[in-house]
């Protein structure tokens, strides 16, 4: 766990090697700055009457967020090396705030609707640690509403994951204007300085309904120091044994 007082502190590339922003908030904002403050602090503390309140993570004022200060701190713990992931809605976060310049992320148009249907999706980087033990090109995943991306051509291969779109991808479930995503990147690995940005679009752990997907997150934080060299075929087999 990391809370929003430990971001501000900064300093995170000397006690983290990975930092998981999980799925959650409708826009960027709410995860940046969550609720607003009222008109006096609302405290998180242990105290005599609340013994087991603040036994990790207090806070003076629960409202808030990290703020720009902590957007700032997270930009130094991937630039020193650190590797940041953002799951589903939270991939808005880095493109919006400039973490990603050069990535857009876009919303559905109003008529899209996907309630959680199973899609295909294409490995287009096979090599990479992420899809060890992955033995198809082809995958099931689940959708989850994350942001639709978009790079310019030269940046196309950070791209380690699309979705190649339309109604004959659907396996399970329903997706109207299933065109729409139509080749969007769905995992995408961004190099910062010394460290990397990933963003899934989907969220690889959404309770058990994906389990298929959940070696794809387990492998990026086993392999967060190799990422940026995708290992050769033959050594992704070795270690997906």
């Amino acid at each position: 766990m990391i809370y929003k007082d430990r971001v501000k502190q900064g300093n995170l590339r000397n006690a983290y090697d990975v930092i998981i922003i999980p799925n959650q908030g409708r826009t960027s904002k709410d995860l940046v700055y969550e609720m607003a403050p009222k008109a006096q602090p609302i405290d998180y503390k242990s105290s005599p009457q609340f013994k087991s309140l603040g036994m990790y993570g207090q806070t003076d004022d629960i409202a808030g967020g990290m703020g720009l200060a902590g957007v700032g701190e997270l930009q130094k713990f991937a630039a020193s090396g650190g590797v940041l992931m953002t799951l589903g809605t939270a991939s808005f976060f880095p493109p919006d705030f400039g973490l990603t310049r050069d990535i857009e992320a876009t919303r559905t148009s109003a008529t899209f609707y996907a309630p959680g249907p199973i899609i295909n999706a294409v490995i287009t980087q096979p090599a990479n640690p992420i899809f060890y033990g992955y033995a198809n090109s082809q995958v099931p995943v689940r959708f989850a509403n994350g942001p639709l991306l978009r790079l310019p051509a030269e940046d196309r291969s950070e791209i380690l994951m699309q979705y190649p779109g339309g109604d004959a991808n659907v396996l399970s479930g329903f997706m109207k204007g299933a065109a729409e995503i139509k080749d969007r990147p769905a995992i995408v690995d961004v190099p910062v300085e010394k460290g990397s940005i990933i963003l899934f679009a989907g969220n690889p752990c959404y309770r058990w309904q994906n389990y298929g997907e959940f070696n794809m997150l387990f492998n990026a934080v086993m392999n967060y120091d190799h990422l940026a060299t995708p290992a050769s075929p033959k050594s992704a087999d070795v270690a997906s044994r």
